[in-house]
C-alpha cells in the first residue's frame, strides 16, 4: 500500500513541478521546445514502463510520467500565441475535442490491446504514438525553439508576453 501511494504521489509531485517550471521554460525557450521534452518523455516512459520487473523502479518510471503532462498547456500556450482572436475560440475548441477523443478512445484502445496481446503492446504502442506525436510537432510548429522574450520570472509579477503581435 505504501508503494503504491509513493508512486501515485511521485506522479503528482512530478506533474506540479512539471507544469511550474516547464511551462515557465516554454516562455522562455519556446513551446517547441517544451512540447518536445513533454512527449519524449511520454514516449520513453511508455517504453521503460515495459522494461521494469521491480516495482520500486517504478518510482523513477513515475518522474518521467510526470513530466507528459506539460505537453497539454505548452500546446494551449502555442495555441494562444498564434492564433488571432477571431479564431482561438475555435481553434481551443478544437484542441479540446481532439483532447477528450484521445482520452476517451485511449483506454478502450490499450484494454483491447492489453487484453489480446499482453499489455506490453499497449505500451509499445502508446510510445509509437508518442514518438508519431513528437516528429508531428517538431515538424509543423513554428517558431522554432526560442520563446517570446520574457520580461520577468514566474514569481515576479509584471508584464508578459503579447501573444498576437
Amino acid at each position: 500500500m505504501a508503494l503504491v501511494s509513493a508512486i501515485t504521489s511521485t506522479i503528482g509531485v512530478a506533474r506540479v513541478v512539471s507544469l511550474f517550471y516547464l511551462g515557465n521554460l516554454s516562455d522562455r525557450r519556446g513551446r517547441k521546445f517544451v512540447s518536445a521534452i513533454s512527449l519524449s518523455a511520454l514516449a520513453l516512459f511508455s517504453f521503460v514502463i515495459t522494461l521494469i520487473s521491480d516495482p520500486y523502479v517504478l518510482l523513477v518510471a513515475s518522474l518521467l510520467n510526470g513530466f507528459t503532462i506539460t505537453v497539454f498547456g505548452t500546446v494551449a500556450a502555442y495555441i494562444g500565441d498564434h492564433s488571432t482572436p477571431e479564431e482561438i475560440d475555435r481553434r481551443m475548441g478544437m484542441n479540446l475535442v481532439s483532447q477528450g477523443i484521445g482520452f476517451a478512445l485511449g483506454p478502450i484502445v490499450g484494454g483491447i490491446l492489453a487484453q489480446s496481446f499482453g499489455f506490453h503492446i499497449g505500451y509499445f504502442f502508446a510510445s509509437g504514438l508518442a514518438a508519431l506525436a513528437l516528429v508531428a510537432a517538431l515538424r509543423s510548429m513554428r517558431g522554432g525553439l526560442a520563446g517570446p522574450p520574457v520580461r520577468q520570472g514566474i514569481l515576479v509579477g509584471g508584464e508578459r508576453p503579447c501573444p498576437i503581435g
